[in-house]
């Protein structure tokens, strides 16, 4: 059995030796000065970091944010000549002089450069700021600007590998950084006063936050023809009309709407018509590989003045609250949370679309969380011509139709419109011969 020594034993020991023996003196010697050298390299680096912490004022912009695409149009209008390090991509259609992320009138030929002399196909490489570091002037102060990127290890695609930001830092610069961020907001403000919003500002989920993608510009709701779709809209109308009749109630404004119905006729494309009739954000949520607490916090970052679009919703849940595929990791419970219970914003509007409203569970879809249900079928013969007359607005449309089974989705008429754009005849009569085809094979 081995005999463990007590503490003080142990210390006697290594007293007797410090006293006696000189290489234990030694080795004690130098060991003291080893730990007093760990701590005292680091004084200068903790004191300067005090002092820097004391002197220095920092801003972080994340691109998760809003203010980091105002920062963007202000940085390229006001310091476009000071980029070195740039990134370049492709901005369609510069003639269209929409408001995206990165207004047309912010991005002069200094900072883009237009190709192409076709107008319907010419194409703008616009430049913007990539990973750098660089000074700007502000009065008596300069303040320095770092733009730089985190790496996401959950993130869903290669676009959203990656998490910009923006680090503006200045010493004695409290006042006028924060001077310069209520700058940034009027200068984008005015820009949004004077050119009507005719985009829809999209955002996507990237693990626990949300990314704003390319704008888009929608077709005007009345060029949607969808049967049924007045009711839905007048539906909508009063929802927006009625916010302090809900409060008056105590009833959490929001409203669902489940769009359902064959594939190809228009559920998406309504969902974005709807998002620029209103003008409302449009945000698309996809649901691979996001946690509970990643949901929760999604939803507590939606603004309030927006549109929540659950595409395939059938793909996420089954009938029996089972999860249909293996990246599906928050559970059924938490997704109703968010839409009515303890985790759910008011003033958010949302769209579920699924091709088979009988794969849905209950309640999923009961009052309260879906409020209106609107089924989108196969266009009518009458819906048909409308479209055509207003695709073909110099010619009279007519169709045959020889039986009463459903015509075709909405996607197919509008692809024989766009192969025949030119040849009016040809167009009707191929729509023709597949309804009437579609008509004998079903029969």
């Amino acid at each position: 059995m081995i005999d463990i020594p007590t503490w003080s034993e142990l210390t006697d020991f290594v007293t007797t030796q410090m006293k006696t023996n000189q290489w234990f003196q030694t080795v004690g010697f130098f060991g003291i000065l080893g730990i007093i050298w760990q701590y005292t390299k680091k004084a200068p680096q903790y004191v300067w970091s005090r002092i820097k912490r004391k002197l220095t004022y920092t801003v972080n912009i994340y691109e998760t944010d809003e203010f980091y695409s105002y920062f963007e149009v202000w940085l390229s209008e006001n310091y476009k000549n000071t980029y070195r390090n740039v990134e370049a991509y492709i901005k369609f259609n510069s003639q269209d002089e929409d408001e995206g992320p990165y207004p047309s009138n912010t991005l002069d030929e200094e900072n883009s450069l237009t190709v192409g002399t076709d107008d319907e196909y010419k194409e703008k490489v616009v430049f913007r700021q990539y990973i750098d570091t660089f000074f700007i002037r502000r009065g008596f102060r300069y303040i320095k600007i770092w733009k730089g990127r985190e790496k996401l290890e959950n993130a869903n695609n290669l676009r959203s590998a990656f998490l910009n930001r923006f680090e503006i830092t200045g010493l004695f610069s409290k006042r006028i950084i924060n001077n310069l961020m209520a700058e940034i907001v009027e200068y984008n403000l005015e820009i949004q006063k004077r050119n009507k919003r005719t985009k829809v500002r999209i955002y996507t989920n990237s693990s626990s936050h949300w990314r704003r993608m390319d704008d888009v510009n929608p077709k005007p709701l009345d060029k949607i023809i969808i049967e049924g779709k007045q009711e839905m809209i007048k539906d909508l109308e009063k929802f927006l009309s009625d916010k302090d009749w809900y409060e008056e109630r105590s009833i959490l404004y929001k409203r669902g709407y489940l769009f359902h119905g064959k594939p190809g006729n228009g559920k998406t494309s309504l969902a974005m018509s709807i998002a620029k009739r209103f003008e409302r954000d449009l945000y698309i949520f996809n649901p691979a590989r996001i946690t509970d607490q990643e949901l929760t916090s999604l939803y507590s970052e939606i603004s309030t003045n927006c549109i929540l679009v659950v595409e395939d919703i059938d793909a996420v849940f089954n009938k029996d609250r089972e999860k249909e595929d293996d990246s599906i990791k928050f559970n059924f419970s938490t997704l109703l949370n968010c839409l009515d219970g303890a985790f759910s914003k008011e003033g958010i509007i949302t769209i579920f679309t699924t091709n088979h409203p009988e794969r849905l569970d209950p309640a999923l879809i009961r009052a309260g969380r879906m409020d209106y249900e609107f089924k989108i079928s196969n266009p009518s013969i009458e819906k048909i011509e409308e479209y055509l007359n207003i695709f073909f607005p110099k010619n009279k449309t007519s169709l045959r139709y020889e039986g009463t089974n459903e015509t075709l989705p909405m996607v197919k008429i509008q692809d024989i419109c766009i192969r025949n754009k030119n040849n009016y005849q040809k167009a009707l009569d191929e729509i023709n011969v597949n309804i009437n085809e579609k008509t004998l094979i079903q029969s």
